[in-house]
């Protein structure tokens, strides 16, 4: 598969963390944010010091590095301190470039979550043959990365992006894309992010797009034990791991690991083109992983014996003929915990959806196998269009459930409209339908519509030209008499119907581009509310 090298942003709401990059008049705002104290020194680079390892080397814990627009070409090393090292503009004007020559960013002396990387470009590292992590390397600590921009890095040994050996840091809010393997051969892991010994990494709200390496394109953890990892939120796609892993590859026994509400799409891999267990995983919660490419497990690929994972509310679909989106090489052992499998979408157009050793589980414990009807697919819209019958059909129960979804919203919700509030399969809820409008007001001139629902204040305008307008305003009752206004930044909206005459007016105010429009309707109940047809 030819890899894409060209970053891609992708935009949410809530869940997914945007890059907000603020000017140096707002630095302390993200002083406060990352722990450091008021008083805190600011260092400036080049205004201060001409590199930013100079002034990594003259700081003290609890002081800031803030780097100005610009490239800045060397590998730096935190030494082990509790500095914040930030950019005044943000990542896409600051850049650390490592020429090839290491990592371009070490943290190798104990330092933890209070080193803080945050809002620069992290550029062509490279890493040895024996280290992990080309663009940042974390060995035996645990800083925050975060809001940074980590592409063009290589690797030999793994992470290419970020490599960690026995550390648990926080990666969050980063676009981690274009990263490869290069100097070496045999079965490597990671392009993205790899993880190597025990690590309670949070690994949150990330785009990992577009890398690739053998045995983990986006994301391999290797030997983690029983460490409490966690995967979340994170947009995983575009990234290549063959022959195993595509987006997220993992090796060896990890019981406590969660992978949760996670979009996994467009991934590829002979084997685990989504996801790839070596051994066994925790849970794996609320995910979508679709539309991966690969020949066995092209959304899940379990390569030993089925046990101990826990496996809810997934939507796993598989495009490829002939291929299954769950695939198992391993038999069921009794005397083993067994995998649960509750509440998922298992979906291989006309293909099984389990294949290998697996035992077919649509029909059991609310598992289906049906076309979860995505909005649109090719422009990476993975909502759930109504009717989908992943949507209120999950488990309200499942462990580790999301408050809220990718874009923000909380969960559960009643989706469907049916009364009853059921969370969704996948990573987004839907929102219940909108309810009916039961009062309308038509201008007896233009056709011009005005109509609101009378309980929850929600309202359509249409001038019939073309122009629609919707939002919630608030009621008043007296009577036969109801008054509505909105009050907005953008319009002010105002409306009254006596409906005991059947008599009713509004007026619709826009500020930019400036307009009015006025209704006026004396009979009400001839209304058509609808243009064509009034």
């Amino acid at each position: 598969m030819a890899l894409g090298l060209a970053r891609k942003q992708f935009e949410f709401k809530g869940e997914q963390m945007r890059g907000i990059f603020l000017s140096s008049s707002f630095l302390i705002v993200i002083l406060f944010a990352t722990g450091i104290e008021a008083q805190a020194t600011i260092r400036r680079v080049p205004t201060d010091y001409s590199t930013i390892q100079q002034a990594i080397n003259a700081s003290v814990n609890g002081d800031a590095v803030v780097v100005a627009p610009g490239t800045y070409v060397e590998n730096i090393n935190f030494l082990g301190k509790a500095i914040t090292v930030t950019s005044e503009a943000g990542p896409e004007v600051t850049i650390i470039d490592g020429n090839h020559l290491g990592p371009t960013v070490r943290f190798n002396s104990g330092e933890g979550q209070d080193s803080v990387l945050s809002r620069l470009t992290v550029q062509r590292g490279d890493s040895a043959i024996n280290e992990l992590g080309g663009g940042i390397s974390i060995e035996q600590s645990s800083p925050t990365i975060t809001d940074n921009i980590i592409t063009h890095n290589t690797a030999c040994a793994g992470g290419a992006g970020i490599g960690v050996f026995i550390g648990s840091p926080v990666i969050q809010g980063n676009n981690i894309s274009g990263n490869l393997e290069a100097g070496c051969l045999g079965p490597r892991g990671a392009g993205g992010i790899h993880i190597l010994g025990d690590s309670s990494a949070q690994i949150l709200r990330n785009t990992i797009a577009n890398n690739a390496f053998q045995n983990g394109g986006g994301i391999r953890l290797s030997q983690i034990g029983n460490s409490p990892l966690t995967i979340r939120g994170n947009i995983i796609t575009g990234n290549d791991g063959a022959p195993t892993g595509g987006g997220i590859a993992v090796e060896g026994f990890s019981p406590k690991l969660t992978i949760v509400q996670n979009v996994i799409t467009r991934n590829s891999a002979s084997w685990g083109a989504g996801i790839y267990i070596g051994d066994a995983a925790g849970e794996i919660i609320n995910n979508t992983i679709a539309d991966n490419f690969g020949s066995r497990g092209t959304g899940i690929f379990l390569a030993s014996i089925i046990f101990l994972t826990k496996y809810h509310n997934n939507i796993v679909t598989n495009p490829n003929p002939g291929a299954s989106a769950f695939y198992c090489s391993g038999p069921e052992v009794p005397f083993l915990e067994p995998a649960v499998f509750k509440d998922n979408d298992f979906f291989s157009g006309g293909f099984r959806p389990f294949d290998g050793q697996c035992r077919s589980q649509v029909g059991l414990n609310g598992n289906i196998s049906a076309d979860p009807l995505f909005v649109n697919p090719a422009a990476v819209d993975y909502h759930l269009r109504s009717g989908s019958p992943s949507i209120d059909t999950g488990d309200n129960s499942a462990p580790n459930l999301p408050a809220t979804d990718l874009d923000g919203y909380l969960r559960i919700q009643d989706g469907n409209g049916d009364g009853i509030a059921i969370v969704d399969m996948g990573v987004y809820e839907t929102l219940p339908p909108a309810p009916p409008f039961d009062i309308c007001i038509q201008d007896d001139s233009s056709g011009s519509i005005f109509k609101f629902n009378s309980t929850t204040g929600d309202y359509q305008f249409t001038n019939c030209s073309g122009l629609t307008l919707s939002g919630t305003g608030t009621l008043i009752k007296r009577g036969s008499v109801i008054t509505f206004q909105h009050y907005a930044s953008d319009r002010r909206v105002l409306a009254r119907i006596d409906t005991s005459v059947n008599k009713g007016t509004a007026s619709i105010q826009l500020f930019s581009p400036s307009a009015t429009f006025t209704i006026t309707d004396r009979n009400t109940a001839n209304n058509t509310c609808a243009c064509a047809a009034h």
